[in-house]
């Protein structure tokens, strides 16, 4: 019985530490995804003032 218990908090306990890991590469992906649009950004703005882009 003792061991079917410690089973489940060794289960329960690798979700419980996975958690914060998970939560630090959701911010990760977050602040990646917004420079990355940023860049675009740039990049568009950048493209447009040098004449390479006509927009009709």
């Amino acid at each position: 019985m003792a061991m079917r218990a410690n089973q489940l908090v060794s289960t329960h306990g690798k979700y419980l530490l996975a958690l914060p890991r998970l939560a630090c590469v959701s911010v990760l992906a977050a602040t990646v995804g917004v420079f990355f649009n940023l860049m675009v950004l740039i990049a568009e703005v950048l493209l447009k003032t040098q004449g390479c882009i006509h927009n009709e």
